[in-house]
């Protein structure tokens, strides 16, 4: 369960995060970065403490669409092969990337009651003009003093680009979520022998396997809501 919940925490914290990685020579303060980390934040608890799953998946869905750069992720995680891709290739690739990190996090129907959580940002390190790195403690007040899960410190890598400030990665106990993507896709491109249109059908499969997982685990997540509303009904 303690595991599950990471992966989980980690997943939506990259969906809803992370964006394009292109540099401009312009000034960024810790003032500014302190501010936009913490509403980001908010606004990402507040979609999480949804009870509604379609609607919290849209509200997620929706904050996606405008946070995440999905063009810039795609490319970095499959690097090198990138130029192998035929025109038409990237655009099956884009989508099918996109599709893939949308079922991704669907597949862990979190239940988040927004009274068990804090979120605050107690520090920001400027790494140069445009760059900056946000430190976020996540508490837990649902879990025990001893649980290892009980405070999260995750590290948000940010930037500022056109006078915007966006995620380029987020980091937890010294896991990058953009070497972690690069690393699966490297491997399967691999196993394919760089074959780009091999590789696409295996991203096709993972995809389809995603939606039917993430059908199921939404199935199992109405029914216990609807055993816990009956529960708090006869009590």
């Amino acid at each position: 369960m303690k595991i599950k919940f990471f992966l989980q925490l980690i997943i939506l914290s990259f969906a809803f995060f992370w964006t394009q990685g292109a540099f401009a020579e312009v000034n960024i303060t810790k003032e500014e970065v302190f501010s936009w980390a913490n509403k980001r934040g908010e606004e990402l608890i507040n979609a999480l403490s949804e009870e509604d799953l379609t609607a919290k998946y849209q509200k997620l869905d929706s904050l996606f669409g405008e946070y995440v750069d999905s063009e810039y992720i795609a490319r970095f995680a499959v690097g090198k092969y990138w130029p192998k891709f035929t025109p038409n290739e990237q655009k099956q690739y884009q989508t099918l990337f996109r599709d893939y990190i949308l079922g991704l996090y669907k597949t862990y129907p979190l239940r988040i009651n927004r009274s068990n959580i804090s979120y605050r940002v107690y520090r920001v390190e400027i790494k140069d003009n445009n760059r900056a790195a946000a430190y976020i403690t996540i508490n837990r007040r649902d879990v025990e003093e001893s649980d290892p899960l009980k405070n999260i410190i995750i590290e948000l890598e940010i930037k500022k680009d056109k006078g915007e400030k966006k995620l380029t990665d987020v980091k937890i106990a010294e896991s990058s979520l953009l070497q972690v993507l690069r690393g699966k896709f490297y491997k399967i491109l691999a196993q394919n022998d760089g074959e780009v249109s091999w590789f696409l059908e295996d991203l096709s499969a993972m995809v389809k396997s995603l939606k039917e997982q993430a059908i199921l685990e939404t199935n199992e997540f109405e029914d216990e809501n609807i055993i816990r509303n009956e529960n708090e009904y006869i009590q």
